[in-house]
C-alpha cells in the first residue's frame, strides 16, 4: 500500500510540473545549448513528443516572446543581449505549454527598457494565451501597475491578498513592515488627502497624467491660449529642476534630461519621480499648490 501511495504520488507530480512552469531570478544562466532553437526544444524532447510537435512548439514559443524564429533560432543564446536572453530561457518554458507561470524577479537585472519589455510580454501572455501569471518581486512599482490581485507574506504567512488600489491605501501599516509604496500609488494617497479626488487611482505614469489634465479639463483650468501654455510649460521645467535635486535615492544629476539617466536603479527611480511630479506640477499651474510641496521642502 506504501508502495503504491508512492507511486501515485509521483504521477501526481509529473502531472502538476507538466502545468506549472517555473522561471527562476536570472533565467538566462539556465540557457546551455548550442543553439537557441536546441534550448527552447529541450523541454518538449524530453517529453517524448514527435518530430512535428517539438518542432511545432519551438516555433510557437519563440515567436510568442517577440523573437523573429528565421533569424534567432540558429544563433548561439549566448551572443544575445540580455532581454533576448530572458525571453530564450521564458521561451523554453512556455514550449512545455504549462497553464501557469510562475516568475520569480521576473526583471532583476534588466535597464528600464528592457524591464518594460519583459512586463509588457507578461501582460501579453497572460491576454492573449491565457496563461495564470504568478509572478514575485520587491519592485513595488511593478506590482503597482501591472498586477491584478497581490498578496504580500510577512513571517511566512499571507498577511493582505487583495487588489493593488487596496492594499496601497494601506500607506501607515505597509510601511510598518517596510514595504515601500509605489509612486503613482503615494501620489494618490497625498492628492486624495488634500482633497483632490481624481475619481480613479492611475497605476501608472501615462494614466496619472491624463487623470489630472482630465481633472483640470473638468475644472476650467486648462490653458486658453498658447500663451497661456508656454507660460505653464516653463513653469513645470523650473518645478522639475527643483524637484529633482530634492531626490532622495543619491546626488542630483548635472542634466537630468541626458540618456545617461536610464543607467541604473537610482536613475530610474529619479526618472520615476520626474514624471510623478510632473504630473502634479501640471494640476499645480492648473488649480491649486501643489500639495508635494511640503514634502520637497
Amino acid at each position: 500500500l506504501t508502495l503504491k501511495k508512492k507511486k501515485l504520488r509521483r504521477e501526481m507530480l509529473k502531472q502538476l510540473r507538466g502545468q506549472v512552469g517555473m522561471v527562476f531570478q536570472y533565467p538566462e544562466y539556465q540557457l546551455f545549448a548550442s543553439t537557441v532553437e536546441a534550448d527552447v526544444a529541450f523541454g518538449p524532447q524530453n517529453m517524448k513528443l514527435s518530430k512535428e510537435e517539438i518542432d511545432e512548439r519551438t516555433r510557437e514559443a519563440i515567436a510568442s516572446v517577440g523573437l523573429d524564429f528565421d533569424e534567432v533560432s540558429g544563433k548561439s543564446p549566448f551572443e544575445l543581449s540580455g532581454g533576448e536572453k530572458r525571453r530564450v530561457a521564458l521561451a523554453g518554458v512556455l514550449a512545455m505549454r504549462p497553464s501557469v507561470l510562475v516568475l520569480d524577479e521576473p526583471t532583476a537585472g534588466l535597464d528600464p527598457r528592457g524591464k518594460k519589455e519583459i512586463l509588457d510580454l507578461v501582460v501579453e501572455l497572460r491576454k492573449n494565451h491565457g496563461k495564470t501569471i504568478v509572478m514575485i518581486s520587491h519592485d513595488m512599482n511593478e506590482v503597482y501597475e501591472y498586477a491584478s490581485r497581490v498578496a504580500v507574506f510577512v513571517d511566512g504567512t499571507v498577511k493582505y491578498l487583495m487588489s493593488p488600489e487596496e492594499l496601497f491605501r494601506k500607506s501607515d501599516e505597509l510601511e510598518g513592515i517596510g514595504l515601500e509604496m509605489p509612486q503613482m500609488a503615494a501620489l494618490s494617497n497625498r492628492l486624495e488627502a488634500e482633497g483632490i479626488n481624481l475619481g480613479c487611482r492611475p497605476r501608472n505614469v501615462s494614466a496619472m497624467a491624463e487623470a489630472v489634465l482630465d481633472y483640470a479639463r473638468a475644472h476650467g483650468k486648462l490653458p486658453q491660449t498658447k500663451e497661456e501654455a508656454d507660460v505653464q510649460r516653463r513653469g513645470i521645467r523650473a518645478v522639475l529642476s527643483r524637484q529633482i535635486l530634492c531626490a532622495p535615492h543619491g546626488p542630483a544629476r548635472e542634466n537630468p534630461a541626458q540618456p545617461a539617466l536610464y543607467d541604473n536603479d537610482f536613475s530610474r527611480a529619479v526618472l520615476f519621480r520626474i514624471r510623478a511630479y510632473a504630473c502634479v506640477s501640471a494640476y499645480q499651474h492648473f488649480c491649486v499648490p501643489n500639495p508635494l510641496e511640503k514634502r520637497a521642502e
